[in-house]
């Protein structure tokens, strides 16, 4: 499963790095601030955390579980360079890149057939995303949406894990496969869509 949601996400991206992106256009844009002021806002309101129970899943069948994750710290991302708003056809488009400078969490309960538990604790301590702010006016009103996030910057990630003395070991060898490339590209797939969530869900509440 590791393998394939990692050879998914690579070919996700590599598609959205290969868009013919249009180029900014010099246009007269007057409510700008507004806009960039909207963008403001919503990184302001991210959530500390953010519970994701899509990726629930049996790691090794009727024996090995991984609970819903918690993706941590999400309210520490902030925009780290002015934005760039254009238009494109008869949207209004902002730029805007967000980093952290705090490690970003993610955390994976996991539990065994005999009733042991624990957590699969995984961190990258710099982050940074890039993505669109698209504006669209209707006769119903104005139209918001992010769209285009990607991860740019994305250190290493680090991996713990918490557990009851020998079922550690059992889960060690299980995950032995994943904690490496396909993990991380498992990880980024993971917390890339929980920042989108988390971002779409909040610009919801400031229409």
């Amino acid at each position: 499963m590791a393998f394939i949601a990692a050879l998914a996400t690579v070919l996700c991206f590599n598609q959205v790095l290969s868009k013919d992106f249009p180029k900014p256009e010099n246009c007269d844009v007057p409510d700008k601030a507004q806009i960039e002021g909207k963008l403001d806002q919503l990184f302001r309101n991210l959530p500390k955390e953010y519970l994701v129970d899509r990726f629930r899943t049996e790691l090794y069948p009727g024996a090995i579980f991984l609970e819903a994750s918690i993706v941590s710290r999400l309210d520490e991302f902030r925009p780290d360079r002015p934005y760039e708003t254009f238009c494109r056809g008869n949207d209004t488009v902002t730029l805007f890149s967000i980093y952290s400078k705090y490690p970003i969490r993610m955390t994976i309960p996991w539990r065994l057939c005999s009733g042991q538990n624990g957590t699969i604790d995984t961190s990258v301590d710099r982050v940074r995303y890039e993505g669109e702010l698209v504006m669209t006016k209707t006769q119903a009103g104005t139209q918001s949406k992010i769209t285009n996030l990607m991860p740019v910057v994305m250190d290493s990630i680090n991996v713990g894990m918490t557990g009851a003395g020998e079922a550690m070991h059992i889960i060690a060898q299980m995950l032995g496969d994943i904690v490496s490339r396909p993990f991380r590209a498992l990880w980024t797939m993971v917390v890339t869509s929980t920042v989108q969530e988390t971002l779409d869900k909040t610009l919801k509440t400031l229409n």
